[in-house]
């Protein structure tokens, strides 16, 4: 399945172009999510050189990080989403089309990505469909590890460099659990790709099984040999 994914990926659409804006995009709003909350701390942190007497607090400073960062959350969920439809328009127009006397239709990446910011704006909610596939597992592992390095980068920025503003290391844990945070969103955000080509092949098998015993008849006895119950579950 990951072979057929990446193979498809080569071949049509502008998959790795889609990944490279997405990502970049990401990594720009990673940066702006950080100076959003050094802002925020600068201005509203008892003690700082704006405050005055009733204008900041500790409390305000919490309030405020815990806004922002389901914020940023929610943001970086929707730029994968858009992402994630984008991408698996090019999939799906493979899957259905790619054996077809027209073959696959030209601007299937624009379609896919105008259905992303119109009528399938949002969130996604299609991750369950790919929790027995091993694959989105591997993945969000090899996302949690490039969290953890981001983590520990900021651990030693913050000791090298030794900022005023974590003296006694009072932000430290912070600053690490932010980086996290935000490396672990940056690199799901670049293996969307791959995750949507897997969920959108296996939609489309449910939707249409037909398709890939006649069409794809190599994939499908692969598949069939690695999950052999599939073949008795959509009744082939």
């Amino acid at each position: 399945m990951l072979q057929c994914v990446i193979d498809v990926s080569k071949n049509y659409g502008h998959v790795f172009l889609v990944s490279l804006i997405g990502g970049i995009v990401a990594t720009a709003f990673g940066a702006w999510f950080s100076v959003t909350l050094v802002g925020v701390y600068a201005a509203y942190y008892p003690g700082g050189p704006n405050c005055t007497e009733y204008s900041c607090s500790k409390a305000k400073v919490i309030g405020l990080l815990v806004f922002i960062t389901f914020a940023g959350y929610w943001i970086t969920e929707v730029i994968k989403n858009v992402i994630h439809v984008t991408i698996s328009g090019v999939y799906g127009s493979w899957y259905f089309c790619s054996q077809k006397p027209g073959g696959v239709p030209k601007g299937a990446t624009m379609g896919a990505f105008k259905r992303a910011m119109t009528y399938s704006f949002g969130n996604r909610g299609v991750d369950a469909l790919v929790n027995e596939c091993l694959i989105n597992p591997v993945l969000t592992m090899g996302s949690v590890f490039v969290a953890y390095v981001c983590s520990f980068l900021a651990y030693l920025y913050l000791e090298f460099t030794k900022p005023e503003y974590n003296d006694g290391n009072a932000f430290t844990a912070v600053v690490m659990a932010f980086s996290f945070l935000i490396g672990l969103q940056i690199c799901n955000i670049f293996l969307v790709p791959i995750k949507s080509g897997v969920a959108t092949f296996f939609i489309a098998m449910a939707f249409d099984p037909e398709v890939l015993v006649n069409e794809y008849p190599d994939l499908w006895r692969r598949m069939v040999e690695v999950y052999p119950h599939v073949q008795q579950a959509i009744h082939v």
